[in-house]
């Protein structure tokens, strides 16, 4: 594979180079500077064009209320109210949170059990499946 990419690069090289071998460029040192517009003149309108096209909508999107999500989140802070019977304030459920999780770093944890002959079974190196690189 590599010897057919080796030879494909070579032939694009050659190819290439054969035909600039077959360029030739006469200069006429009487030439005058050619009228008319531009690239910067022409192309200028097409640039800004996209340009604005292309931020319009992402400055839209970064801009934009995300209703759907306000309106979920306004839903379920009114539901939590009902259920609670209390005014929702975003602090609580970190306080909440924090204090669940102070009652589980008191519980003590136990060892490990340790490891029984029986628990670990050996595979012979014949059975092994080694995975194919082809």
């Amino acid at each position: 594979m590599t010897h057919f990419i080796a030879m494909m690069s070579f032939a694009v090289s050659l190819m290439h180079y054969c035909g600039m071998a077959g360029f030739h460029a006469s200069l006429d040192s009487t030439a005058t500077t050619p009228e008319g517009a531009t690239l910067l003149d022409s192309m200028l309108q097409a640039y800004i064009f996209g340009t604005t096209i292309l931020a319009a909508p992402l400055v839209a999107l970064v801009l934009a209320r995300q209703s759907a999500d306000t309106e979920v989140d306004e839903a379920i802070a009114t539901w939590s109210a009902e259920i609670n019977d209390a005014v929702p304030y975003p602090g609580d459920r970190g306080q909440e949170a924090t204090a669940e999780l102070d009652t589980r770093r008191d519980v003590p944890r136990r060892p490990a059990d340790p490891l029984r002959k029986g628990d670990v079974q050996v595979v012979p190196h014949e059975r092994v499946r080694q995975p194919s690189l082809w």
